[in-house]
């Protein structure tokens, strides 16, 4: 179980994250963050207040708020944040979606890690190549399984986060960035190394490099969340450690319940 103020403070991040590019709507005691270009339940979430007690009437107006907009009812937060929250959730219907440990890392605990043989990396500022860009995106497409789609434009996120992108020998392995700064912490995503490339180390100089740039552009902590153990033994390399979960719950749609 991580410290309550550090987990407060990674609750707080993870609100002002959820209103990035998102509609927020009050439903009881929770915050509804709507994406209002993008119905897939990943983009769509909400969040408990610290503390809270769900009543019937929260839950009602949680599913309420979901279906008003025609998404589905899902939360992703902190347990510990708000521990009585879940049991009452699953009464009402909820199931677990995800449960993962959520690793962070301070510029005490950063670990630097060596490139293998061949191996660069090179940050995406703000004047990358759409050439350098659609590399990064297209190694992570691959890496996760989803199609690419190459970007005519810069994206947005161009020089508001922090990327890079590693090469080996020239070719596009692999890639990762981190999510805006807030609260002081920050929280590195899709970091992804091609398949050839694997078990080489990269992930994890990957990993070292965008928190070294984090705590260099004023973050304290940074935070993930590994999708399995042997990520989590990765990013252990380059000095995160576990602190707390991540819970994401969903309410089955009524098509969904009859499967």
């Amino acid at each position: 179980m991580g410290e309550p103020a550090l987990l407060s403070g990674l609750q707080a991040y993870l609100r002002a994250v959820a209103a990035q590019g998102r509609e927020r709507r009050d439903a009881g005691g929770f915050e509804v963050f709507v994406n209002l270009e993008r119905d897939a339940p990943m983009s769509n979430y909400a969040i408990p207040r610290d503390g809270l007690e769900p009543t019937a009437d929260d839950i009602a107006q949680l599913v309420g708020a979901f279906e008003a907009a025609s998404r589905q009812p899902r939360l992703e937060y902190l347990p510990a944040t708000a521990p009585a929250a879940e049991a009452v959730l699953r009464e009402a219907g909820f199931e677990v979606e995800l449960r993962t440990s959520v690793m962070t890392c301070t510029p005490e605990t950063l670990v630097a890690a060596p490139l293998p043989a061949g191996g660069r990396l090179q940050a995406l500022r703000a004047a990358a190549s759409l050439h350098d860009v659609n590399a990064l995106t297209r190694v992570q497409s691959e890496a996760f399984g989803d199609p690419h789609t190459p970007v005519d434009r810069p994206p947005a996120w161009l020089g508001h986060y922090l990327a890079t992108l590693a090469r080996v020998d020239g070719e596009p392995a692999g890639g990762g960035m981190t999510l805006a700064i807030a609260w002081g912490t920050t929280e590195l995503v899709g970091i992804a190394v091609a398949e050839r490339h694997r078990r080489r180390g990269l992930a994890r100089a990957i990993t070292a490099d965008l928190a070294a740039r984090a705590f260099e552009a004023g973050a304290t902590t940074a935070f993930l969340t590994p999708g399995d153990a042997a990520a989590e033994r990765v990013y252990a390399g380059a000095g995160f450690r576990p602190t707390d979960e991540m819970l994401h719950l969903r309410r089955p749609t009524p098509a969904a319940a009859r499967r």
